[in-house]
């Protein structure tokens, strides 16, 4: 018996469908297993950490850098409590003496057997607002100049990052405050005022800017003890060709011998794609080490989508 030509090319059709479908099958269960993709979107995060070999030191600090005396011990008091954790006590002391006030102005609060005080970062000096029992006093405590370093544009050039290119700028401020502690003796506690920025212009290969990135952050530090409290002050601008697709700002280390600030960004234009993060530290020696700031980048192309999604 003879099988028609037509049957063939129907049998044939089928085996190619189910050879088809069997393969798309085995891409979506397997591939992932082999390193094969169905997109190129990839993860929004990047892995930064600070390490270092060199010991945390007066003789390895910006203080000496800039001619800073090592200061002298000094009593340590408690760790400061930040704003969230003491609201009520702080909303009280700063409504009794009709002080404005905004959250990242707050730099904490000291417990004391018998009193509290409070600082408040007022751009030119601290405010501390003392309370002992129904008494309150206002100590203002102008910041003292330790040094201003400064790295411009045409101090660190151009570097090729992939698909783009990047200039930096580089701003650290340090200014001083000498804590007056409640009780006895008049003791006083150095408190460090760091103030770091690294401002990065990203460009394409064409030199048209891509965005203006600036990692920046205030730091806190008891002298030698610990980075007391940091607060961002980070910001990007994106050129309108680019969409900023993620902003995330994270900080830790407050409370600990180092601080640190990680500035995340995504950018997207058509199928293009740029990750970047940032991080800038600062410990509680003020180290020099830790002038530099860091970067790590991922970029790709997506093969399947256009723009943020995936």
């Amino acid at each position: 018996m003879e099988i028609s030509s037509e049957n063939t090319q129907h049998n044939f059709l089928l085996i190619i469908c189910c050879i088809i479908i069997f393969c798309g099958l085995l891409f979506m269960l397997v591939g992932p297993g082999i390193g094969v993709t169905v997109g190129t979107c990839g993860s929004d995060e990047i892995q930064m950490t600070h390490t270092t070999d060199i010991e945390p030191s007066y003789a390895a600090s910006l203080l000496k850098e800039y001619g800073e005396p090592e200061p002298e011990p000094a009593p340590d008091p408690l760790p400061v409590m930040q704003y969230p954790l003491q609201k009520e006590v702080i909303d009280t002391l700063v409504d009794r003496e009709q002080i404005a006030v905004s959250e990242d102005s707050i730099i904490g609060l000291y417990e004391f057997p018998d009193s509290r005080l409070l600082l408040i970062d007022k751009d030119t000096s601290v405010e501390e607002i003392l309370e002992t029992g129904e008494d309150t006093r206002i100590h203002v405590l102008p910041k003292e100049l330790v040094g201003d370093f400064q790295l411009g544009v045409n101090d660190t050039g151009t570097a090729q990052q992939g698909m783009f290119h990047s200039s930096t700028e580089q701003h650290i401020l340090v200014q001083r405050i000498d804590l007056a502690l409640p009780g006895p003796g008049n003791e006083t506690a150095p408190l460090y005022i760091v103030k770091k920025s690294g401002t990065e212009h990203l460009l394409n290969p064409d030199k048209t800017p891509l965005a203006t990135v600036s990692t920046a952050g205030t730091f806190y530090v008891l002298y030698g003890e610990r980075v007391e409290r940091i607060v961002s002050s980070s910001y990007v601008i994106p050129n309108p060709s680019w969409t900023l697709c993620l902003e995330r700002v994270e900080i830790s280390g407050e409370g600990t011998t180092m601080g640190e600030l990680k500035y995340t960004l995504k950018f997207a234009r058509g199928s293009e794609r740029i990750l970047r993060a940032y991080l800038i530290t600062t410990g509680a020696h003020i180290q020099v080490h830790d002038t530099n700031m860091q970067t790590s980048t991922s970029q790709w192309t997506s093969r399947d989508s256009i723009g943020c999604s995936c």
